[in-house]
């Protein structure tokens, strides 16, 4: 498996389908996905009041900190910030300062510690109405 090309699963041409679509790549979580379809603030993170959760007896989660990140979805469109200062952020390659916030566009690359998960994000559009699947 190529962990640095996450996205050989869809075709990175078709817009995606509504939501902010979360597709997964190593760890506890590796080849799942996940989509946001309301707006609010999703903590990730090995802390067991993650919104978004990665597991303590996975070695490559345990690069992942208790509170490594939070991804914010609002009509402005999704941010994430980094709040591990130990482990690190790297969106598309380029690693966030302590508490950097940034506009994440679609199809972005995230890679949560050195060595840990990678998500990448597919941004549709969503409805303020419905939850997380």
């Amino acid at each position: 498996m190529d962990l640095a090309n996450p996205s050989l699963a869809d075709d990175l041409f078709d817009p995606p389908a509504p939501g902010i679509h979360l597709f997964f790549r190593g760890g506890s979580r590796d080849e799942t996905s996940l989509t946001i379809d309301r707006h609010g603030r999703y903590l990730l993170g090995r802390a067991s009041d993650a919104d978004i959760r990665f597991d303590d007896r996975d070695d490559t989660d345990r690069r992942v900190s208790q509170r490594h990140a939070i991804l914010k979805v609002d009509a402005n469109g999704v941010t994430i910030t980094n709040c591990s200062p130990r482990n690190g952020l790297k969106i598309d390659g380029i690693r966030l300062d302590d508490f950097q916030e940034l506009v994440l566009r679609d199809s972005d690359v995230i890679a949560l510690g050195s060595g840990g998960p990678i998500v990448r994000v597919r941004i549709g559009s969503l409805a303020d109405s419905a939850g997380i699947t």
